[in-house]
């Protein structure tokens, strides 16, 4: 958290505002429950985890309709942004770092790699299916953590709980300003 107090008031600075660490304290830069936020707004908190099996669904959803569209000689348009709140980057980081207690130094989560995946949620009181991404990490030697393209039952885990892939943004357009 030190990092990313430092990193934020970096940021600040560069913005050419003046501030000092004891101004800025992790509550009045990280907003909490009581700051109401609307569908077109980051919330700290946007995104969810899914499992593995949704993961796998997600993407096997977003490449059967992009091999239909390429066949039709078409494109997936529209999104073409995503948001997260960072408290879920947070609670994904501090899940990679859990995670790599466990591991062997070879075995390392050492990145994150973004997977466009299609998801279907409420906007404007309507279900709509969107072009997402999900968020997963990435061992040392660019393998995923566990393999999405696989079905979770075809591939057995060795630790406890699902892995931390994050999805379910705000997709731009159309929740965004």
């Amino acid at each position: 958290m030190k990092h990313l107090k430092m990193l934020t008031l970096a940021l600040i600075a560069s913005l050419g505002f003046q501030c000092s660490e004891t101004v800025h304290d992790e509550a009045s830069m990280f907003p909490s429950g009581e700051v109401e936020y609307g569908p077109g707004d980051a919330h700290p908190d946007q995104g969810e985890f899914i499992t593995h099996a949704r993961a796998n669904e997600k993407l096997s959803a977003y490449l059967d309709l992009r091999a239909e569209y390429l066949a039709e000689g078409k494109e997936i348009e529209g999104v073409y942004g995503y948001v997260f709140g960072l408290n879920k980057f947070k609670e994904l980081i501090a899940r990679i770092d859990a995670e790599n207690l466990n591991r062997a130094a070879e075995n390392q989560l050492t990145g994150i790699r973004i997977y466009n995946a299609l998801t279907t949620k409420e906007i404007d009181g309507l279900p709509t299916t969107y072009k997402d991404v999900f968020l997963i990490p990435v061992q040392k030697d660019m393998r995923d953590m566990t393999d999405v393209h696989v079905s979770p039952t075809a591939q057995a885990r060795n630790n406890e709980g699902e892995p931390p892939i994050l999805n379910n943004s705000n997709p731009c357009p159309d929740v965004c300003p």
